[in-house]
């Protein structure tokens, strides 16, 4: 087995630059938005979009954990042909929802999820719902030319 080292030193600048350039944006705008809002009297507006900007958060820290320890999570919440964590679209929330469905999930699994129902009873309804959603518009775009790279010959 061949080991790509070039590959994996692309991965790790590109990760180690996306992180010291996103860290200093989003501090900066986590405290100039609301002090931007409350001097122009919009603090409800302010609100609002902090409030979005923690939820989409909310949703890559999963999504990167999902990928990130889909091994360790494989292996501790899943039994035999279960769905499988590690999917870059998908959340933790998600896969947890899938195999609460599929009826494959571990004790530990059940343990999680059982907490989960206890925090929100259609959480992982929830989950699904949005990711059919997600992906149903995905697919629109996906209809649009915004997204086709077409070649001067083909036009």
């Amino acid at each position: 087995m061949k080991i790509n080292l070039v590959k994996f030193f692309k991965g790790l600048l590109t990760l180690l630059l996306s992180i010291l350039i996103a860290i200093p944006l989003f501090c900066i705008s986590v405290v100039f938005t609301p002090i931007f809002e409350l001097v122009t009297l919009k603090w409800q507006r302010g609100l609002d979009t902090l409030g979005g900007y923690m939820s989409n958060i909310s949703i890559v820290v999963s999504k990167l954990i999902n990928v990130a320890c889909c091994s360790s999570l494989n292996t501790f919440f899943i039994n035999n042909k279960g769905y499988l964590f590690g999917d870059v679209d998908d959340t933790l929330i998600f896969v947890f929802a899938k195999n609460y469905q599929k009826h494959t999930l571990s004790f530990l699994g059940r343990v999680f999820c059982f907490i989960f129902r206890l925090i929100s009873k259609s959480c992982l309804s929830n989950a699904l719902d949005l990711k059919l959603i997600h992906d149903q518009d995905s697919l629109m775009r996906l209809g649009d030319d915004d997204y086709i790279i077409k070649d001067k010959e083909d036009e």
